[in-house]
């Protein structure tokens, strides 16, 4: 993977695990994540402290697991389409293989996958808000 595409990846997820990149105290130090409600973070203290392009979702199982758990949980919520039922069996081949990337490349799919029908699912009238 190119670290373009690791970062890239990396924001996906914190965004999916609903982290945003907020400015820093000084112009100097750049940008860092952050949660409105960060007591119910089980990345609090992982993700809180990073700067915008130091997340390790892709090499860290410490970072990964929550993301899996949450994706777990929204597979669950959801009606059970073709395409979820694809990505999610993706997932957990992928879990059998215990190869971070793999896995972290499943969840990429997943996440782009779920972002395109949870904004279709906005109608015009709540863009507008």
């Amino acid at each position: 993977m190119e670290q373009k595409e690791i970062i890239e990846g990396n924001k996906l997820i914190a965004e999916f695990m609903d982290y945003r990149l907020v400015d820093c105290h000084s112009p100097f130090l750049g940008k860092k994540w952050t949660k409105e409600n960060l007591n119910d973070s089980p990345l609090y203290n992982l993700v809180e402290s990073c700067k915008e392009d130091n997340l390790r979702f892709h090499n860290s199982w410490d970072w990964l697991m929550p993301v899996l758990i949450k994706i777990q949980e929204s597979y669950q919520g959801e009606e059970h389409h073709i395409k979820s039922c694809e990505l999610h069996d993706d997932i957990t081949s992928m879990l059998r293989e215990l190869k971070i990337e793999w896995v972290w490349q499943s969840v990429i799919k997943f996440i782009k996958w779920y972002n395109s029908i949870t904004a279709v699912a906005v109608t015009p009238n709540e863009v507008q808000k």
